[in-house]
């Protein structure tokens, strides 16, 4: 079974092109956020009861949805509603792109990923780059192109595993995107900061939009770039983060005066 969810609710297409793909490979469940929760992180809610009910798809299929995050979506499907454990967890495919390490910490769609990677789970999170105003018609097309490549990727990690030392496959996907021609990069996460995201409105800022723009340049290798030259970007993840330990020795040193 895999584990379907996003942060972009019920009503995204991204979802519905996600779930048509990935029922050519295995049975698949639905739970999403009641609401859309971009940019919300790995968060989870506390003080407040967080509610389960239904809602329906795009293309009319009945689904759970849990008034949180995108991580009380997943801590709560493994834990309370699920009868077995996923053998997938698949997050998106968001509408907008999720790149660099200022992304990575603030996105649901990879928050929900890296909460089932945790618990054990391999997960891929998909994302597409649409940049506003872009065409409808173009957006479904390019989708459509996308749930291809998510199905490949997904068979793959169903029959072989995760690449050993890899917990998350992020997956970027361009406007434009063509399986047949466009080229398909693996990628690091880029450590450039955002640039000035926020403008100024009565009462105070507010976030523009989001684009490529957004996004400092970096060397080639890097998930912003691949998506600038127009190629797919597959960024491995692992969460198991560095402790530095022996260049804090000195501080040890310190304390212990």
């Amino acid at each position: 079974m895999i584990l379907l969810t996003n942060d972009d609710g019920p009503g995204s297409l991204g979802l519905t092109i996600a779930k048509r793909a990935l029922l050519e490979l295995d049975d698949v469940v639905v739970i999403v956020p009641t609401r859309e929760q971009s940019c919300i992180g790995k968060a989870i809610t506390s003080g407040r009861v967080v509610k389960v009910g239904e809602a329906r798809m795009l293309d009319g299929t009945l689904v759970a949805v849990i008034d949180g995050t995108p991580a009380d979506v997943v801590l709560i499907a493994f834990n309370k509603l699920l009868k077995q454990r996923p053998r997938l967890l698949v997050s998106g495919i968001n509408l907008g792109p999720n790149l660099g390490l200022d992304d990575a910490l603030d996105s649901g769609t990879l928050g929900a990923a890296f909460e089932a990677a945790l618990r054990g789970v391999p997960a891929i999170a998909m994302s597409y780059c649409m940049e506003r105003g872009e065409r409808e018609e173009l957006i479904e097309e390019d989708l459509e192109e996308a749930g291809e490549v998510l199905r490949r990727v997904a068979r793959f990690v169903l029959e072989e595993g995760m690449p050993r030392g890899v917990d998350v496959l992020s997956i970027n996907v361009p406007v434009g995107f063509k399986l047949s021609s466009t080229p398909i990069e693996l990628t690091r996460l880029s450590s450039k900061p955002y640039r000035d995201l926020h403008v100024e409105v009565e009462g105070g800022y507010v976030i523009k939009y989001w684009g490529l723009d957004i996004y400092g340049r970096d060397v080639e290798d890097t998930d912003v770039e691949a998506i600038r030259r127009g190629a797919l970007s597959i960024t491995p993840i692992a969460l198991r983060l560095p402790s530095p330990r022996k260049s804090c020795r000195r501080l040890l040193e310190v304390l212990a005066q």
